[in-house]
């Protein structure tokens, strides 16, 4: 195995990453890309069972804002392509700074 491979396996995300918006109570969220034409659905809230949605996207990440900080929230995504809508993505969390 190439060094090359090596590097591009040890790099492998996951399908949706959020992490610290660039001010206090700010998500950013960029999800694995379905297709070269899909829309994202993008929801959040602070326990599993009442999602928040967002506005969705044309691009696979959004900024998610109005959140506060010291919180514990939840994250998730859905794309919408021409073969219909996918499942909803695996949960991510973040403590909002």
């Amino acid at each position: 195995m190439s060094s090359w491979a090596k590097k591009i396996g040890s790099r492998a995300k996951g399908e949706l990453e959020v992490t610290q918006g660039i001010v206090s109570g700010l998500a950013h969220l960029v999800a694995k890309a379905a297709a070269r034409r899909a829309a994202y659905e993008w929801q959040y809230g602070t326990d599993r069972k009442t999602w928040i949605s967002a506005p969705p996207t044309l691009g696979a990440q959004t900024d998610i804002g109005g959140l506060t900080p010291g919180v514990l929230y939840f994250f998730r995504f859905r794309s919408l392509t021409k073969e219909g809508e996918s499942a909803w993505s695996q949960v991510v969390t973040l403590l909002v700074q």
